[in-house]
């Protein structure tokens, strides 16, 4: 998840690690705030896949845990590509998306 953030974060402000972000005002386009947003939404997917696999199996060793990892991460990506990402090609349906998502951000910020 800190790759993801990382990653948009750099990308649109053109530098390569955080301490460059000191000496500019950073900023997120719309697109890179939906792409966090679906990197989000897929890690705690992953998760909630793996726990409950691990739950109901209980595995017996680091190898079957691995496997099981594997597995939700594989069932997490496929999820966000069919739930998520195809439908957020439309352009105006990703601004309206990262717009309604700023406006909840902002409205939990205490001033």
């Amino acid at each position: 998840m800190d790759d993801a953030i990382s990653e948009s974060i750099f990308s649109y402000n053109n530098v390569s690690d955080w301490d460059q972000l000191d000496d500019i005002n950073p900023t997120l386009s719309f697109d890179e705030l939906i792409d966090i947003y679906i990197a989000g939404w897929q890690f705690g997917y992953k998760n909630y896949i793996f726990q409950m696999w691990f739950d109901a199996d209980l595995p017996d060793n680091e190898d079957e845990q691995s496997w099981m990892y594997q597995q939700a991460t594989a069932r997490s990506n496929y999820a966000a590509s069919q739930l998520l990402t195809d439908h957020l090609d439309d352009q105006g349906v990703r601004s309206e998306i990262a717009e309604q998502i700023v406006q909840i951000g902002w409205n939990d910020l205490e001033v």
